[in-house]
């Protein structure tokens, strides 16, 4: 179980950052996104991706993902921390987060004030929403991770937005193997800093990484090298197929920083991981991370 600690350890060396280099002004883009329905453009995003194979296999390093326009607006009403709740699980106690938009609905009148505008919160992320947990989308992603879907058949999925303070960290892990596939979406703010471009990231480990942070990870001063990073840019993000070996986290989250995120997850149980009730619930469901 990964431990989450109020004293910062430091980051790993990184072998590689993995980054979209989007450097164009993006006119061609820009008509096609005048063309093209949001979802489409979604869709071509992810169809139009390389799959990658290590440092295991499947994953998809997701770039452009929504049209300039529709991520403008998520980041711009990003829901408030006040309107998040904190994470359930032990580990997770510096994460705050929200399942589906429609709970938003729910919350007192006086926390929907402290939106910029609640309103259009909802409109925005409930579009969001609707292109993501798409049965399209949903076929569109396990196509491209080749996930065989008769060995382990979606039963239910999540829609997290998500919001990591100061001190958050999750070491390496595989994630739960009830989870068939794993996307996760960043969103940076403006001012975000430099240097968070490249802690805020998720790291990817191989076995070898892995099982050297996993032999004694208490009270290490310095997290384990990982083998790839992925850069925290506006408008990217990943996916990948859970198995025994696909080995991620998150470095720690430096003091009065925010790590902004959604997740969505598809899983092969009837509920999504850490939601189900009973006296005996799976362990092993509940105490796996996500980063």
């Amino acid at each position: 179980m990964q431990q989450t600690t109020t004293r910062r350890r430091r980051a790993g060396a990184v072998k590689e950052f993995v980054g979209c280099n989007d450097d164009k002004d993006g006119n061609e883009d820009d008509e096609d996104e005048k063309k093209m329905d949001a979802k489409d453009f979604v869709l071509r995003s992810i169809e139009t991706t390389r799959v990658r194979s290590k440092p295991f296999a499947s994953y998809v390093h997701l770039c452009r993902v929504f049209p300039r326009k529709l991520y403008r607006e998520m980041t711009e009403y990003f829901p408030p921390k006040e309107a998040l709740a904190p994470a359930k699980l032990t580990s997770h106690k510096l994460r705050y987060k929200i399942d589906r938009v429609g709970s938003l609905l729910d919350l007192p009148e006086a926390m929907k004030k402290t939106f910029k505008n609640f309103t259009k919160t909802v409109e925005v992320w409930s579009k969001a929403e609707e292109i993501l947990l798409s049965e399209r989308l949903r076929e569109t992603v396990f196509r491209k991770l080749e996930v065989d879907e008769v060995e382990k058949k979606t039963r239910s999925k999540d829609f997290r937005i998500q919001m990591d303070v100061g001190g958050f960290t999750l070491g390496p892990h595989p994630d739960s193997p009830k989870k068939i596939v794993t996307l996760m979406l960043y969103f940076p703010k403006e001012e975000e800093e430099e240097s968070n471009k490249k802690l805020f990231g998720t790291c990817l480990y191989t076995k070898e990484q892995y099982e050297t942070f996993a032999d004694n990870d208490e009270g290490k001063e310095v997290l384990p090298s990982c083998e790839k990073k992925f850069l925290f840019e506006p408008n990217t993000g990943y996916a990948f197929k859970v198995g025994e070996e696909s080995y991620h986290g998150v470095d720690d989250i430096p003091p009065r920083c925010e790590r902004r995120t959604l997740l969505i997850n598809w899983y092969s149980t009837s509920k999504p991981v850490g939601t189900q009730s009973g006296i005996f619930p799976n362990i092993w469901d509940i105490i796996r991370g996500d980063a």
